[in-house]
């Protein structure tokens, strides 16, 4: 069973920060995005921020990235920053990444005051509930 969100939370979100290493993930955003010509669900009421100029390089074996080093540094930095500045992370536990970002976040290292984190993985709908590859 998943966690509960907080009720002084419920109603004040109107902004979905969207980070990760897949270009599908970022790109089907635009499906929610009102200024898309193509959005397929153009009344979302939220907007989303996303970094720019992530490598996106699509898994987490360092040993396969294409991008300069330097760049996926700066896109893993930008990343979890974005994350920090959040009330509330949604993340992939299958990751290590997603799960070192959900720690720093939930032991108070981001700004929200009361942090609130939950899993793909442990979503109170199985239907939305992803699942990990390995």
């Amino acid at each position: 069973m998943g966690a509960k969100r907080r009720n002084q939370t419920s109603n004040i979100y109107d902004t979905i920060v969207l980070t990760s290493n897949s270009r599908d993930m970022v790109e089907s955003r635009l499906n929610y995005t009102s200024s898309h010509p193509n959005a397929t669900h153009p009344d979302f009421p939220f907007r989303f921020l996303i970094n720019e100029n992530n490598t996106m390089q699509g898994h987490g074996k360092p040993r396969m990235y294409q991008s300069q080093a330097n760049d996926i540094m700066v896109s893993t930095l930008a990343a979890m920053k974005m994350q920090m500045l959040t009330e509330t992370v949604v993340s992939n536990s299958c990751s290590h990444f997603h799960k070192l970002l959900a720690g720093f976040h939930v032991a108070g290292c981001g700004m929200a005051k009361e942090p609130y984190s939950e899993s793909l993985q442990s979503l109170d709908n199985p239907q939305l509930r992803m699942k990990c590859l390995f």
